[in-house]
């Protein structure tokens, strides 16, 4: 396949998106977008009506979704605006409930760069989830968000799930026109 610019037509032809549960699945392509029929059969194949795109984790901890099309690597939260929307997102996108694999276009937003400001904080605790991080000397999991570039601790938990809640509680409260149902 020649190199193309991604648009939404383009990304429509190679990958579907269900807003309701956040899935990319490869398209079956047609024998055009091949040199060679064998090409097309094994592409077909392999990759035809199978779930599109791989967890991908950062060299800050961050976790996200990526998917490589037309030899270029593109996070799927900016693809999911581009698939729904029909142009790419000016600013940052945001995942509301703060899982970047969780692709729902309800949980989707765009926002600016100050609006995104939350740490994902790795421990030796190896905690994983934004907005908390495990402390050895309390032996509690403590969750912080940060507003406007200061940093606010929301209180210390038993559980990594019960910090991460907090995180998610407190970030509606900061946008509640991003709430989800």
């Amino acid at each position: 396949m020649k190199k193309q610019e991604l648009t939404q037509e383009l990304l429509k032809q190679l990958i579907d998106y269900d807003p309701d549960t956040g899935v990319f699945t490869w398209r079956e392509r047609p024998l055009s977008m091949f040199k060679y029929q064998h090409d097309c059969k094994g592409w077909n194949k392999k990759y035809a009506n199978k779930e599109a795109g791989s967890i991908k984790i950062d060299k800050l901890g961050a976790i996200c979704m990526q998917i490589t099309l037309l030899s270029k690597v593109y996070k799927l939260s900016r693809l999911t605006f581009l698939y729904v929307n029909g142009a790419y997102p000016i600013n940052d996108i945001d995942c509301i409930d703060g899982d970047f694999t969780n692709l729902k276009w309800k949980n989707i937003r765009e926002c600016t760069r100050t609006d995104t400001r939350y740490k994902t904080i790795k421990s030796k605790g190896d905690v994983n989830i934004i907005g908390v991080h495990f402390c050895n000397r309390e032996r509690k999991y403590i969750s912080k968000i940060t507003v406007k570039g200061k940093s606010i601790t929301l209180g210390q938990f038993n559980t990594p799930e019960e910090a991460h809640q907090a995180y998610v509680n407190a970030k509606r409260q900061i946008s509640p026109e991003f709430c989800m149902n």
